[in-house]
């Protein structure tokens, strides 16, 4: 009716009704537009960054953290740790719930360094440490302090020596060694799909055919392969898996735990509501010297 050559054109513009209009796009769909309408079934929908989940909340997004599911916001508290000084927050964000927590670091690094308020030591959950994170907190002189995701593959996780972090690699001469001693044949230089910078090797397939331990890298392969990221990424993510089974990371990284304090103070007193059953804590750092 509102966009009927009768109806004022004014009436289509109005706010409320452009975000009700899309709310009816993206949940129904006119069989025939006449007679009936249907709802579209969830395979359908939008994904979860357009889709909007409340036409009183257009911004609200549906998110999944573990076993959390909430539709909302998410936010990002940073707050000093030093244990002989007051406890304060410099920096608080909101985003959308969608976007993963290792996008944000670096918005935090900026907004407290623009109130030169960077800390040496940046402590955070799991979800904001990446091996980009990484870099791009030491190029701030900034340690980046928390626990890495283990390295992916099943010939990582059944340990007997031919995860990828077993080969050797000669970034000058373009080559991985395996475990076994042969040599890879192919080395490309492409980017991932989060325009990251990786390496692609792959080996040649006479070898690999012939492997006396090829039940253990990959029987249904013709060849192995390997994708490492660029050189500082990978010497820093490797660093941090070493060092997060040291005692020096565990007491690093404890006082972590307190940023707890700051959201439950937030919930009970402004209008922060963590997604419910277990609110988790999501970001503090440490300051030194």
């Amino acid at each position: 009716m509102l966009y009927d050559a009768s109806a004022p054109t004014w009436l289509r513009d109005v706010p409320a009704v452009q975000v009700l209009r899309q709310v009816w796009v993206q949940q129904v769909y006119a069989v025939n537009p006449t007679k009936s309408m249907r709802w579209r079934v969830a395979e359908d929908l939008p994904p979860a960054p357009l889709l909007i989940s409340s036409p009183y909340d257009p911004e609200a997004r549906y998110s999944k953290k573990r076993e959390t599911e909430w539709v909302g916001y998410k936010v990002h508290l940073t707050e000093t740790c030093d244990p002989k000084l007051p406890h304060l927050l410099t920096d608080g964000l909101t985003t959308p719930a969608t976007p993963p927590d290792h996008a944000v670091i670096g918005i935090v690094q900026d907004q407290v360094a623009a109130r030169d308020l960077l800390p040496s030591d940046h402590v955070v959950d799991a979800g904001y440490v990446t091996a980009e994170r990484l870099v791009d907190s030491q190029q701030q002189q900034i340690d980046l302090v928390g626990p890495t995701t283990p390295e992916p593959g099943w010939q990582a996780n059944a340990g007997e020596g031919f995860a990828a972090s077993c080969f050797v690699i000669d970034r000058e001469a373009q080559h991985a060694t395996c475990p076994q001693g042969k040599t890879s044949m192919k080395w490309k230089e492409p980017t991932d799909c989060d325009v990251h910078a990786v390496v692609s090797i792959r080996f040649a397939t006479v070898d690999c055919r012939a492997c006396p331990v090829r039940s253990k890298w990959g029987a249904s392969t013709r060849s192995r392969s390997l994708t490492i990221r660029s050189h500082d990424a990978s010497v820093a993510l490797q660093t941090a898996r070493q060092r997060q089974h040291t005692e020096g990371f565990k007491a690093t990284y404890r006082p972590r735990a307190g940023i707890e304090g700051p959201i439950a103070q937030g919930t009970r007193s402004s209008d922060l509501q963590p997604p419910p059953p277990n609110p988790q804590p999501l970001l503090g750092y440490v300051t030194t010297g």
